[in-house]
C-alpha cells in the first residue's frame, strides 16, 4: 500500500512514555487515516526526463473547546497561575493545559508540501518537502510558559533547543530517494535508496501495528490543522527493495536502514504536549510536592536531563505477500528488527554513596544528583501477519504483530522515587540497588506483546445512501486487542503521574488526599493490564453538487470506545468514549475545506489529557 496512507491521528504521549496519552487529543480523525489530499499532478517533459510536480497548501486554526479540569493540574502550579487546581502531583504534564484557556487558539498554521518526481527510462529521483509557520505559537503570549522561555508568563513560548520538526516554523524533507524498476524475465525489481519510509503495514484506525514498528512519525505535524498523510512520516536513510514474481501475485521485500527511525514529539508547553521534560529543548523532571514549576526551575529542584548514549542496532526487515485469488485475499508476512521509533525516559543513578537528609540522594544544584536521559532503544523484533480481502463493495482486513522484546515503560513516579532517596516508596528498589552509581536505571522492561487489529469497510448500496439523499454512504468498523503475555507481578507500567502513585507495600498511600483522590490514586487501576481492547466506528455520507456544481460535501461521524483495560502503548484507556465529528468540502479537484470536533461522551478516569478538546478549521488548495 501507499506509505502516505498509513498514518492515524490517534497517538498518545505521557510521563516516561510515548503513546501514553495524546490519544484522541492528537487530532482524532479518527477511524480514517490522515486524509491524503489526492494532490493534482502536473506533468512536464524536459528532454528525455518526465517531471511530475504535485502538492497542497493549507491554512487553519485549532481552538480549545473545554475548560481546564482542576483535577489534572498540579495544585502549586494552579495557585501560581491563579487557576483552580487540586492535583497533588503531575507537575510534569500540565504546561500545555495551563497555557491555553477555553476559547483560546492553540495553533494557527499556514503550511504546504510539494513532491517532485523526475523519471528517465527505468530510473528516477523523488523529493518531497514541506514548510510551515504557526503564528499562534510564534507570536501568541501564553500565561504560563515552558522550560525554553524560563517559565516567563505572558510572552510567547520558547523553542530554543527544539528539534527542527518541533520548531514553530520551518522546512523539512519528507522523502528524498533515487529509485529504479527493472524487469528480469517474469520478475520485477523495485528499489529505492535515500531518505525513505518503509511501505509496510495496513491502513488502520487503531495505531500500533506494523507501520508504527518500522517508521518514525512527525507528531507536531500530525496535530496541526488539516494534517495530511504526506506530512506525517519522518524519513530514515536506508534502502528498500521489492521483488515481484508469479505474474505479480507474489512479492518479496527487504530493507536496511542506516540508522534507527526516530519519531518527534510536540514541544513542551504546546497544547498537545503530555510530557514537559521529554522532547529536545525541554529539561527537568520536577518532584517537589509543594513547589510550582517556576520555583523548581529557578532553584534547580529537579532531575536534570543528561546526554544519553546513542544506541544503534542493525535495522532491517524481510517480508512478502501473496495474492490468493480463490480467496480474494492478499496475505502478508513480515519480520523486522528495528530500533523503537518512540523515545523513552531512563533515569540515571546519582553519584552520592551516602544518603543525606531530607531526601537521601538529591540535593538541589549538586553535581552528584541523579538525573535522567532520553533514549531510542534498539533491537526490537516484530513478527507480522496481515491480510486484506476485497469482495465487491466490502473490504475486510486484519493484522497481528507479535514482539518478544517490546520496551514497556515503568510508571514515572516509581522511577523518580527510586532515584531521589532510599526512603521513598517504589517497587523498583531492587532494580535501583542493582544499578551502579552513575549508571542508567532502565526506564522500561522488555516484554512479550501482541497487537491484533480486525476491520471492515463497507460501501453501502445506493438505496441506503439515497435514504439520506446522498450519493454514497460508507461504513467502517474496527476492533483492536493489545496484550502483554508476560506482565511481571509486582511491577507497574504506565499511568500518568497526575493520578498519584499507587499503593506500595509498607508505605501509606495518599496521605492528605481527599476521598475522591484516594479512590483514584490508591488502586492498581490505570496501570498497564495484560489485556486491553476497544473499537472504532465511522460513517460517512457524500453529497455531490451541493448548492453549486462541483461542490461535494462529506459529513462523517465516528465512535472511539476504549472498552476495557489500559494498553502497553497507551492507545486504549478504559472508559474513554469520544464522538469524532467532521465535515469536509471539496470544490472540483483543487480546493477543499474541513471542520472537525471530537467531543467526549465519557471521560476516562486515567486520561490526563481528557480536558484538552478542540475544534479544527482549515482550508486548502491542491496543485
Amino acid at each position: 500500500m501507499d506509505s502516505n496512507a498509513i498514518v492515524c491521528r490517534e497517538v498518545r504521549v505521557g510521563a516516561f512514555r510515548l503513546g501514553e496519552r495524546l490519544g484522541a487529543r492528537l487530532g482524532v480523525v479518527s477511524v480514517a487515516a490522515l486524509v491524503a489530499t489526492g494532490a493534482l499532478a502536473e506533468e512536464y517533459k524536459v528532454g528525455d526526463v518526465n517531471l511530475t510536480v504535485s502538492g497542497a497548501a493549507t491554512a487553519g486554526t485549532e481552538v480549545r473547546t473545554t475548560p481546564r479540569n482542576p483535577a489534572l493540574i498540579f495544585a502549586p502550579n494552579g495557585r501560581r497561575a491563579g487557576i483552580p487546581a487540586t492535583a497533588t502531583s503531575g507537575a510534569n504534564q500540565d504546561d500545555g493545559n495551563l497555557n491555553y484557556a477555553q476559547g483560546s487558539p492553540v495553533s494557527s498554521v499556514v503550511k504546504a508540501y510539494a513532491t517532485v518526481d523526475a523519471r528517465y527510462q527505468d530510473y528516477g529521483v523523488l523529493f518531497t518537502g514541506k514548510v510551515w509557520g504557526d503564528f499562534t505559537q510564534l507570536y501568541g503570549d501564553v500565561p504560563w510558559g515552558n522550560f525554553a522561555n524560563g517559565y516567563t508568563p505572558f510572552t510567547p513560548l520558547g523553542q530554543a533547543g527544539f528539534g527542527s520538526r518541533q520548531q514553530f516554523a520551518g522546512f523539512a524533507v519528507q522523502q528524498a530517494y533515487a529509485y529504479t524498476r527493472q524487469q528480469f524475465g517474469g520478475a520485477t525489481l523495485d528499489g529505492r535508496i535515500g531518505e525513505i519510509n518503509v511501505p509496510w503495514g495496513l491502513q488502520t484506525a487503531i495505531p500500533g501495528g506494523l507501520a508504527y514498528a518500522v517508521n518514525a512519525f512527525d507528531y507536531p505535524a500530525i496535530v496541526r490543522p488539516a494534517a495530511q498523510a504526506q506530512e506525517s512520516l519522518i524519513p530514515t536513510p536506508g534502502v528498500f527493495t521489492r521483488w515481484g514474481f508469479l505474474q505479480g501475485k507474489a512479492t518479496f521485500d527487504a530493507f536496511y536502514l542506516f540508522q534507527g527511525p526516530q519519531s518527534q514529539l510536540p514541544g513542551c508547553g504546546t497544547f498537545f504536549s503530555g510530557a514537559d521534560w521529554l522532547p529536545p529543548g525541554c529539561n527537568n523532571v520536577y518532584f517537589a510536592p509543594t513547589l510550582s514549576d517556576p520555583v523548581s526551575f529557578a532553584t534547580d529542584f529537579a532531575l536534570n536531563k543528561i546526554g544519553g548514549p546513542v544506541a544503534h542496532d542493525a535495522n532491517f526487515g524481510v517480508g512478502g505477500s501473496y495474492q490468493a485469488d480463490p480467496l480474494l485475499t492478499k496475505f502478508g508476512f513480515y519480520y523486522a528488527h528495528v530500533d523503537q521509533p518512540t523515545p523513552v525516559g531512563t533515569t540515571v543513578k546519582g553519584l552520592r554513596t551516602v544518603p543525606v537528609p531530607p531526601f537521601g540522594f538529591f540535593v538541589p544544584g549538586s553535581p552528584l544528583n541523579p538525573g535522567y536521559t532520553v533514549e531510542y532503544l534498539g533491537a526490537v523484533d516484530s513478527f507480522t501477519l496481515n491480510y486484506t480481502t476485497q469482495i465487491d463493495r466490502t473490504s475486510l482486513y486484519g493484522e497481528y504483530v507479535f514482539s518478544p522484546n517490546k520496551p514497556v515503560n515503568f510508571n514515572a513516579a516509581d522511577l523518580v522515587f527510586a532515584v531521589v532517596g532510599p526512603g521513598f516508596p517504589t517497587p523498583l528498589r531492587g532494580i535501583f540497588n542493582a544499578t551502579p552509581f552513575g549508571g542508567l536505571m532502565p526506564g522500561t522492561d522488555r516484554l512479550e506483546v501482541g497487537n491484533l487489529d480486525l476491520g471492515v469497510r463497507q460501501v453501502m448500496p445506493q438505496a441506503f445512501a439515497s435514504a439520506f439523499n446522498a450519493s454514497a454512504l460508507t461504513l467502517a468498523a474496527e476492533f483492536g486487542l493489545k496484550q502483554v503475555y508476560d506482565l511481571p507481578p509486582g511491577l507497574r507500567f504506565g499511568r500518568s503521574e497526575v493520578f498519584g502513585q499507587g499503593p506500595v507495600a509498607g508505605f501509606p498511600c495518599g496521605a492528605g488526599d481527599t476521598p475522591q483522590q484516594l479512590a483514584v490514586q490508591c488502586t492498581t487501576k490505570g496501570y498497564v493490564t495484560a489485556n486491553a481492547y476497544g473499537t472504532r466506528l465511522n460513517a460517512a455520507l457524500e453529497y455531490d453538487n451541493v448548492f453549486i456544481p462541483g461542490l461535494k460535501l462529506t459529513p462523517s461521524m465516528g465512535l472511539i470506545w476504549d472498552i476495557s483495560g489500559w494498553s502497553y502503548d497507551g492507545i486504549f484507556n478504559q472508559g474513554r468514549v469520544l464522538l469524532p465529528l467532521k465535515i469536509r468540502a471539496d470544490y472540483g479537484k483543487n480546493y477543499f475545506a474541513e471542520v472537525s470536533w471530537v467531543p467526549a461522551l465519557r471521560v476516562a478516569t486515567y486520561d490526563n489529557l481528557s480536558d484538552r478538546q478542540y475544534v479544527s478549521l482549515a482550508v486548502g488548495m491542491r496543485f
